[in-house]
This record gives C-alpha cells, sequence and structure tokens, in this order.
C-alpha cells in the first residue's frame, strides 16, 4: 500500500523543480513506491505515514538530482593526480549536506520515538 501520491510528491518537491531538472514520473512512481517501505521499517504510525513518506520520496528525488550532477550543492570532488571521483554524503544535517526533506523525515521519527540518530541507507 502506497502511504503517498505522486501528485501529493509532486507538489510538495515543486512541479517546475521536478520539470527542470527532467525528473520523470516513472522516477516520481518509484520514489513513491519506496518510500513506502522506508515508512513501513521506521514503523511510523498511520497519521503520520502520508507526511513522512511524502518527505521521504522528496529525499529521494533530491538525492537523485544531487547525484545526477543536476545540483552542484553539497557536491564534494576529491582529486589526486589522474584519479577523480565526486559524491554527495549525507549526515542529516543540512548544515553541511543532506536536505531539508531529510531533515524533517528525521525530526519526525525522533519526535516520535522511533529512531532517533538511526542511520538509514539506500
Amino acid at each position: 500500500m502506497t502511504a503517498t501520491t505522486i501528485e501529493a510528491v509532486t507538489n510538495y518537491f515543486g512541479g517546475s523543480r521536478i520539470a527542470d531538472n527532467d525528473i520523470s514520473e516513472d522516477q516520481v512512481r518509484q520514489a513513491v513506491a519506496d518510500s513506502s517501505f522506508q515508512v513501513k521499517a521506521d514503523n511510523v504510525p498511520d497519521e503520520y505515514q502520508e507526511y513522512a513518506a511524502r518527505l521521504w520520496a522528496c529525499h529521494m528525488l533530491q538525492m537523485g538530482i544531487s547525484q545526477a550532477g543536476l545540483s552542484g550543492e553539497g557536491v564534494l570532488l576529491e582529486q589526486v593526480g589522474a584519479l577523480k571521483t565526486q559524491y554527495k554524503a549525507y549526515s542529516g544535517s543540512r548544515s553541511e549536506f543532506g536536505d531539508r526533506y531529510e531533515e524533517a523525515y528525521s525530526k519526525l521519527i525522533d519526535s516520535l520515538g522511533l529512531g532517533s540518530g538511526t542511520a538509514r541507507f539506500m
């Protein structure tokens, strides 16, 4: 069962941001489906599931934009001689890495007593 909808995520994330970054409807659909699994894994109570799933789906879309190099925010580039690597790290803190959706999701989970400081890997 999906806890949120494509329309809700598109509206919350911003339709223009989706269009500007060439995010397809299939990518939004996948983020929505995957967010339901995360919300279930975190044992989010029913009354918070839609909001939590919307936040996590938006976080996943933001990660996709960042990893595709479409947004330079928080992207690290390391180079030693000819060897070069670029990546985005997430700590759950907007001060350096992460995003506002991940931060809000973590705060919600913490406020519900469901895993303060829990690392989530994707």
